[in-house]
């Protein structure tokens, strides 16, 4: 059986194995499973660690913005703390939580600055 988390486990159904065996023939999944961090370019390296960087900046300004302790709170309402770093900010929830706030902090503030 899979590893699951409490609360989120059931038994696959049909229309999720299909969906897993459809995921396991596509290209892009066969590309990320086969890709290797020695195999490639400088160029390459280069860019992905300049994007990383900018992604963990652009997510830390937005940490910043003064909604995010309501957020913050109103998210602990509903699923309590959890382990799952809110970037920037001293609070842990679950997982739903800190991606819930970490992406659409680092997109809205790469966006206002061109990166």
């Amino acid at each position: 059986p899979p590893a699951c988390l409490p609360r989120t486990c059931a038994p696959p159904s049909p229309a999720s194995e299909r969906v897993l065996a459809a995921m396991a023939d596509s290209k892009a999944i066969q590309h990320v499973q086969k890709f290797a961090w020695e195999n490639q370019s400088a160029e390459t390296k280069r860019l992905t660690k300049r994007a990383v960087l900018d992604l963990l900046g652009c997510a830390l300004a937005g940490a910043m913005h003064d909604t995010v302790p309501a957020v913050t709170e109103t998210i602990e309402g509903i699923d309590g703390t959890g382990t799952s770093k809110i970037w920037g900010t001293g609070a842990a929830v679950d997982l739903k939580g800190a991606i819930f706030m970490n992406v659409p902090a680092a997109l809205t503030v790469g966006a206002k600055l061109g990166s």
